[in-house]
C-alpha cells in the first residue's frame, strides 16, 4: 500500500499542486497510516 502511495506522490509532484491539494494528500497519508496501526 505504501508503494502505491509513493508512486502516487511521485506522479502528483510532477504536476503543479496547490497547497490545498498537498494538504489533502498529507491528510490521506496520515489516515492510511492510522488505519494500518489498528
Amino acid at each position: 500500500m505504501r508503494m502505491g502511495i509513493g508512486l502516487n506522490l511521485e506522479q502528483t509532484q510532477k504536476l503543479i499542486i496547490t497547497p490545498e491539494l498537498r494538504q489533502a494528500i498529507a491528510i490521506l497519508q496520515l489516515s492510511s497510516q492510522e488505519l494500518t496501526e489498528f
